[in-house]
């Protein structure tokens, strides 16, 4: 062989060896580093496009339950109408639950269980027998609402009889908790009541005696710790023998 054509040789061969060192270099760095990178670009992308994602998710929507009055329910128009709601949230904050009558707001409660009482002679409650009721529940950070079902109930003259008459007829206590209720003498007059309870232990009321001189009895109904379950009768006796006594209902949640 020429030594020229040799030296070509020679030189072609040094440069194959020359390129196959620098891919082997090549794929043991990529084998050695890529796994690194790989979480390095993963890691970058998370945090590129995760907030985003989170953002792009609608939220979950705050949820309420009108629990009172029921639908169809019909209550005697000297009483108060009792409105109660159950909310929850899984993002932000109840702030209240806010209670609407005929597309009125009548109140709200910023602590559960939310309840409030709208006198009989509330605005919103005039003009029909026939109502409408609904609640909302109100949240922050962030900031959302969301309605329950809407509710329809209806207001009856009280009975002809002189009587007591509780309002409401069914009262729900948590246990270890406390609500209120009203007894209405609708007598002619205004005697002082005599209160007693009776059924399962755990149910007390305050004041046991209330004074004659008002037509509405406000007291207070405790349930005590462990009495979840009991059921229980309030009875309130008129101190005079003109009016029939009254009565109503107590269960422990």
């Amino acid at each position: 062989m020429p030594q020229s054509s040799h030296h070509c040789e020679t030189r072609r061969s040094w440069r194959r060896a020359a390129a196959g060192a620098v891919a082997a270099l090549v794929l043991a760095t990529v084998a050695a580093t890529g796994p690194a990178h790989a979480a390095t670009a993963e890691a970058a992308a998370a945090a590129a496009t995760g907030p985003a994602a989170t953002n792009g998710r609608p939220r979950p929507a705050p949820q309420v339950t009108l629990t009172s009055p029921g639908e169809g329910a019909i209550l005697v128009s000297v009483c108060a109408v009792r409105l109660t709601a159950e909310a929850s949230t899984r993002v932000g904050t109840i702030d209240r639950v806010e209670f609407y009558v005929n597309g009125q707001f009548v109140g709200s409660d910023a602590h559960a269980p939310y309840a409030i009482d709208v006198p009989p002679s509330h605005p919103a409650l005039r003009g029909t027998a026939r109502h409408t009721t609904f609640a909302r529940v109100v949240t922050v950070s962030p900031a959302a609402t969301a309605d329950s079902r809407t509710v329809n109930f209806g207001h009856a003259p009280p009975p002809p009889a002189a009587m007591v008459i509780g309002c409401p007829s069914q009262v729900q206590v948590p246990e270890g908790g406390s609500t209120t209720m009203t007894f209405v003498s609708v007598c002619g007059s205004t005697p002082g009541l005599i209160l007693t309870v009776t059924g399962d232990p755990g149910v007390s009321v305050t004041p046991t005696v209330s004074p004659p001189g008002n037509q509405e009895h406000r007291i207070t109904v405790s349930a005590a710790p462990g009495s979840a379950g009991a059921v229980a009768r309030i009875t309130a006796t008129p101190d005079t023998g003109s009016c029939m006594p009254g009565s109503a209902v107590v269960t422990v949640s």
